[in-house]
Formats: C-alpha cells, structure tokens, sequence
C-alpha cells in the first residue's frame, strides 16, 4: 500500500484510536470514501471485540483462530464478478430485532442477530451501531455457510432499487466477512460458484 494515501500502519492506529482527534478526522475522511480501508478498520475492530471476548489472560486457541481469519486481507471484488448467476433469493429465518427475548429483557445497545437460509447456503449476520466521531455506521459481521467454500466468496452491498453496490469485499476461506454501512435499506448479494444468492430487504438502523 506505498502509494496509497493512508498508509496501512495508519489505518491500524485509527482503527485502535491510537491517533489524536485531528489525525483521525483525517483519516476518518479518507475511510469513508474508501472501501477497502474501511474494511481494514471493520476487520481489526472485530478481532479486537474477539480477542476481548475471552475472559482469561491468554484468549483460547479457538478465540484466535476466529480473530485470525477475520484479519486475513480481502481484496475487493471487480465490478461484474455478481453478474451472469443463477439468483436465488434466500428467505429470513430469525431476526433477534422481532422475535421474543428468551431470558431478561433486550437492551438497545445488544447485537442484532439475523439468519438468512436458503437451498444453497445460510448467511449469519451479526449488526450492531458504532459512533466514530459523532457519526454512527453499523458494523457488521457476517458468515456464510457452506459445506464446501471456495477459497474467496464475492459480496456487495446494494442499496434496495440500486444496481450499483455501496460496498464490495471478498469474504475469506471460512465464509467471514466484516463490512461497516450507513443507515438504509439493502440487499446483500452473495456469490457463490454456479449462484447468486440474494439476501433481500436487510434493514440497517
């Protein structure tokens, strides 16, 4: 990344807010037109809840293997690559936003849980909203699961009625993606070798 505008080390203290209040309003402009940086920043903030998710001193060799494959690069998918597929659109299963709390009572700030199925693959998502300097985007972590993945699976989020992807990443050999979006109505499309699988109507904010 030498002849990027940010560099990369950068990129890793803005994401762990190591940088001052005026180098990250710098940087926090250039991530916001740059969606392979933000989801560098998106990759490492998730390893980091990951990493912080264990309780003992040493995370477990599960917990970092997980931290491991969301940190692996993704480079972004080429325009095109969702096109010319067989769609299949997949259907909702759970939402944790409209299904019933089992114990205790949801709070405002807990992750929304959503699950999408269909014939092909089920799409695990997890959302919740961040504030980065005044602004809030919702994070999003995400898994596709396959019984046998290929080794990058294409994703782009669309903007409902749009044919133009707000974002594209790949996800890696596990099927985990990490992305952060806006507020807005999208469908997340999925590509798969011989399909195109479509989560349609997935509400951010």
């Amino acid at each position: 990344m030498s002849s990027h505008p940010v560099p990369y080390e950068r990129l890793i203290d803005y994401a762990a807010d190591d940088l001052s209040d005026l180098e990250a309003a710098a940087v926090a402009a250039h991530v916001a037109t740059c969606t392979d940086c933000a989801a560098t920043v998106s990759r490492y903030r998730a390893v980091r809840r990951v990493l912080n998710s264990a309780e003992t001193v040493g995370p477990p060799l599960a917990v970092i293997a997980r931290a491991r494959a969301l940190f692996r690069h993704a480079q972004p998918s080429r325009a095109g690559r969702l096109q010319g597929l067989l769609p299949v659109v997949a259907r909702l299963a759970f939402d944790s936003e409209k299904g019933p709390v089992l114990i205790g009572v949801r709070g405002p700030g807990d992750p929304r849980h959503i699950l999408f199925e269909s014939e092909v693959a089920d799409v695990d998502l997890q959302m919740e909203p961040v504030t980065e300097h005044g602004e809030t985007v919702w994070h999003i972590l995400g898994q596709v699961g396959l019984d046998e993945l290929p080794p990058a699976i294409p994703i782009a989020l669309v903007q409902t009625g749009s044919t133009v992807p707000a974002l594209e990443m790949d996800a890696d050999e596990h099927g985990i993606f990490s992305l952060q979006a806006v507020k807005g109505q999208y469908d997340l499309h999925v590509r798969l070798p011989t399909t195109l699988l479509i989560l349609p109507d997935l509400e951010i904010g």
